[in-house]
């Protein structure tokens, strides 16, 4: 039996962001990913469009709207992703490299139960 969650309060952010493309067949290991780019530091399946990598304050799994993107989920982490940075996953470099390195608007809810 499921319980009722509601929205008891946002957070609303300004944060650097930048994007990454690790599936894209020019993409380069070390630059635009490390590891095995088909997963994410969650452990998770990487999904552009979705995936977002994270500081390590905001938990794996948390949902975020960002500005002129949209409901995006923290399923990444990247070692020069610090609090107030998120790195966007696309699906290919050129998308990457054309949203370039841009301050964006970031809300987070607060759920409670």
């Amino acid at each position: 039996l499921m319980s009722a969650v509601e929205l008891v309060d946002f957070e609303v952010h300004t944060w650097e962001a930048t994007a990454y493309a690790p599936l894209d067949p020019q993409a380069v290991e070390g630059v635009c990913y490390s590891g095995d780019p088909n997963i994410t530091a969650s452990g998770r399946g990487i999904r552009p469009g979705v995936t977002v990598a994270a500081g390590p304050s905001i938990p794996f799994g948390t949902w975020l709207w960002v500005e002129g993107l949209g409901w995006r989920c923290v399923e990444d982490r990247g070692g020069a992703i610090m609090d107030g940075y998120i790195d966007i996953s696309m699906v290919s470099r050129q998308e990457a490299l054309d949203f370039g390195r841009r301050e964006v608007l970031v809300i987070i809810p607060v759920w409670g139960d």
